[in-house]
């Protein structure tokens, strides 16, 4: 049984759905981001729409055109978090465009409230904002007067003003909504950070198992490997072996003395092998575990 080309033990199909599970982790989080980014995307659309249909009962020929929405989504490496920082160099804008007449209103403003730690918007007063009035194709024979009262816009801006609670209402709505979905995706990312490490956990006991049983393999007879693997004999010395037998075990139980058959790097091109005695080889260098260790002893009483 082989997974991404490594050779798996057959009777390991434990191993083999862990390795898949923590191999497949990257990409479920890009998908599971990919998800939420998509909900995060249209924060702008939902608000238009939300203020767009607040509009309709009310003033029908008025519809928001464009917005600037200052809120963006963080995407750091264990979640995601609503961010504010750019409310310091801009600010939040609404164009509001008559469809009857060439007219625009355009309300900004900036607000750092949630950047203080207080609730988002909650300092934000109508007499704060600035009103821009814009008038497009006003011929010479026009009055402008005659454009604001065809437009309402005067009355447009006074509905705005008793009904800024209902406007303002709608952005503490996106806010909060983008602000939950963060804090879902986050718990969710949190989720499956903890199923990944103990993904990582459990593979590393199974691992460790396998280490185990191969060194007591190698005390009894000389143990093959499937394919030639490299063989750590100091910490600055690596081999390459295609078998290897353990001679002696020493009273301390972390040197042993081993007889390994490894590639011989001669100048021959054909490929050979050649049986080389390593004595007081540390158990731990050579096979990655601690033969005293309790954890390894508890690997072995419990099978795993």
């Amino acid at each position: 049984m082989s997974y991404d080309e490594k050779v798996v033990l057959g009777e390991s199909v434990d191993k083999l759905l862990i390795q898949s599970q923590i191999n497949s982790f990257g990409e479920l989080v890009h998908d599971h981001w990919m998800k939420y980014s998509e909900h995060f995307k249209k924060s702008e659309e939902r608000l238009k729409k939300s203020l767009n249909d607040w509009l309709f009962n009310f003033f029908g020929q008025w519809e928001l055109g464009d917005l600037n929405w200052l809120y963006e989504i963080n995407d750091i490496e264990n979640g995601a978090e609503l961010c504010g920082n750019r409310c310091h160099g801009e600010r939040f804008s609404f164009t509001f465009r008559n469809t009857d007449v060439y007219s625009e209103i355009i309300l900004s403003f900036t607000d750092l409230s949630s950047e203080m730690g207080l609730e988002p918007f909650s300092q934000l007063e109508f007499e704060s904002i600035q009103i821009e009035v814009k008038v497009y194709r006003l011929h010479s024979d026009t009055l402008f007067a005659d454009i604001m009262d065809l437009s309402k816009t005067n009355d447009f801006i006074e509905f705005l003003k008793l009904n800024f609670e209902s406007f303002k209402k709608s952005l503490v709505d996106e806010y909060t909504e983008l602000d939950q979905k963060c804090i879902q995706y986050s718990d969710d990312i949190e989720r499956m950070l903890e199923r990944y490490n103990r993904s990582r956990y459990r593979l590393g006991e199974i691992e460790r198992f396998e280490r185990i049983e191969e060194f007591f393999k190698a005390c009894n007879e000389v143990l093959y490997f499937d394919e030639p693997r490299r063989i750590r004999i100091k910490a600055n010395t690596t081999i390459i072996g295609k078998s290897i037998r353990v001679l002696h075990i020493h009273r301390n139980q972390k040197y042993v003395d081993v007889v390994v058959d490894e590639l011989d790097l001669g100048l021959n091109d054909k490929i050979s092998y050649k049986s080389n005695t390593y004595n007081r080889v540390v158990i731990k260098t050579l096979f990655g575990f601690d033969l005293t260790t309790k954890e390894s002893l508890k690997l072995l009483s419990h099978d795993l």
